[in-house]
């Protein structure tokens, strides 16, 4: 006797589900599951489609247009002193000169102060004062390694890696556990 594999209504709708919350938690990070899946349209076509497209966060965003500020005396004063300097730039080429203009109407996108970002959102973009306490000391005590002179800071390339975080480790660090016997 033949058996037949048969798939559960239960089951059938967990999956579902499952899509679904996969499908809701893509579209609060922000990412387009339909873009992240591959399509058979030719790359052409693609270009196209990607062009309008829009983030999900900058969707709800309101933005405004507003008059661009700048205070046109700085600019005459600015280009007081730089006359001589174009005076003689144009001696030395007989080329058209190039030219740079901006709009005078500007997008702007309002961004929110510390009280209005949560709690989680915050103390990933600031530190505490205690980090901040932390970093200062640490940072004295790599400076002082160094001699006190910002010629001899370490580059990047320069420091220990830790296996376990990736995190780059001043060698004065290492050298000092190391002396006194801790590993």
């Amino acid at each position: 006797m033949a058996s037949a594999t048969v798939a559960s209504p239960m089951a059938n709708r967990n999956g579902l589900a499952s899509q679904d919350v996969k499908r809701k938690f893509f579209d609060t990070i922000g990412i387009d599951t339909a873009a992240a899946t591959p399509s058979k349209v030719p790359a052409h076509e693609t270009v196209n489609q990607t062009e309008n497209w829009v983030h999900p966060r900058s969707q709800s965003v309101t933005t405004f247009q507003e008059k661009l500020k700048y205070d046109p005396r700085s600019d005459r004063f600015l280009e007081s002193k730089t006359k001589e300097e174009k005076e003689n730039r144009k001696r030395r080429s007989s080329k058209k000169a190039k030219s740079l203009t901006f709009d005078e109407t500007v997008e702007v996108v309002p961004i929110p102060m510390r009280a209005e970002y949560s709690n989680r959102v915050r103390s990933r973009l600031w530190s505490s004062a205690s980090e901040l306490q932390e970093n200062a000391a640490r940072n004295t005590i790599e400076f002082a390694s160094e001699g006190w002179d910002w010629r001899n800071v370490l580059e990047d390339e320069r420091m220990y890696v830790c296996v376990a975080t990736k995190e780059l480790i001043h060698p004065c660090h290492y050298h000092a556990a190391f002396q006194h016997g801790f590993r």
